[in-house]
């Protein structure tokens, strides 16, 4: 990605948010691929933003970035801590269970390196988070994982199932159903086991809409709360999926996300207008799931998501328990 084509989708994303004044909570995502390999753009990226800080864009924002650690140095770790950036590292835990499927291109075990990062990170003040899949080897151990990164100075982690077809690539005899309801118990007797119930993002999101007497309004940004752009300027409002949908070198000044009939289709799997999901009592709790992963695992992006749907019915029916 250029500097240029990183200037032109922030532009776009700041008409994008001049006809949304009403929200309040805007974020700046850098992921790849490993963003770090293309760190001018990056600095150009956050110095433009910090332009644009007040006038164009709102005067604050949250900006993060997703890296598995293996650039980090102490160099950037100021420089992070200088723009405000949280930085999110991919890691799975401790080093037996981070090492089962975190290898380089050498095969070799990439925790010692990340660990490292972690610790830069932390060092310097900088907000750190963990992106944790969860995977045969630690779906038994996360309290233990939990553990590591509280201790390692890391301020929250998200649990992730694994999606789409990722999973059976590295175990293809693998039972997805199965999978899905042992990594969702594996979260919620986490939630149960910790002091602590915001230092995981899954379980904590549906906590505060619960008792909060809320309903999650979406899973995912792709359904039109999030725009995406490619190294080569194509945009998207998903980052895996393949369909783009213009280009910020060449667009229509009304161009707006969420009015791309692919974007408003994404909709229709919503609980609210969805109609298998109208007798479902989780569905306050429930933003209609990844439809990358269903179009990947059922070939339909309108199907049920069944990782998210068993997640949710299990958490909300601990929640509800859990009140009585």
């Amino acid at each position: 990605m250029t500097p240029e084509i990183v200037r032109r989708g922030i532009d776009l994303w700041a008409e994008h948010i001049r006809d949304r004044q009403d929200y309040k909570n805007y974020s700046v995502i850098f992921y790849g691929g490993e963003p770090l390999l293309n760190i001018n753009t990056l600095k150009y990226a956050l110095n433009y933003i910090e332009e644009l800080k007040g006038i164009k864009l709102p005067a604050f924002l949250n900006l993060m970035l997703d890296t598995n650690g293996s650039l980090i140095n102490n160099e950037l770790a100021v420089f992070f801590r200088k723009h405000n950036v949280k930085v999110t590292v991919g890691c799975d835990g401790l080093e037996e269970i981070n090492d089962f499927y975190r290898v380089d291109n050498k095969g070799k075990g990439t925790f010692k390196r990340t660990k490292e990062a972690i610790d830069l990170l932390v060092e310097n003040g900088v907000e750190t988070f963990a992106s944790v899949s969860i995977t045969p080897e630690n779906i038994l151990k996360l309290d233990d994982v939990i553990e590591f990164f509280q201790k390692s100075g890391i301020k929250k982690i998200g649990f992730n199932i694994l999606r789409g077809r990722l999973l059976l690539s590295v175990h293809p005899e693998i039972n997805l159903e199965e999978y899905y309801n042992k990594a969702a118990e594996a979260i919620i007797r986490s939630f149960q086991n910790r002091e602590d119930k915001n230092y995981e993002y899954q379980m904590q999101k549906r906590a505060d809409f619960f008792y909060g007497r809320q309903s999650l309004p979406v899973d995912c940004g792709g359904y039109g709360n999030q725009l995406v752009i490619q190294p080569d300027g194509g945009i998207s409002n998903c980052p895996f999926l393949s369909r783009i949908f213009g280009n910020v070198n060449q667009l229509e000044k009304d161009f707006r996300i969420w009015n791309v009939p692919t974007v408003r289709k994404w909709r229709e799997r919503l609980p609210l207008y969805n109609p298998e999901c109208r007798n479902c009592s989780a569905k306050r709790i429930c933003g209609g799931g990844c439809p990358w992963s269903v179009l990947q695992t059922e070939g339909d992006l309108l199907k049920i998501d069944r990782a998210t749907c068993i997640l949710n019915k299990k958490v909300f029916k601990f929640f509800t328990q859990s009140e009585n």
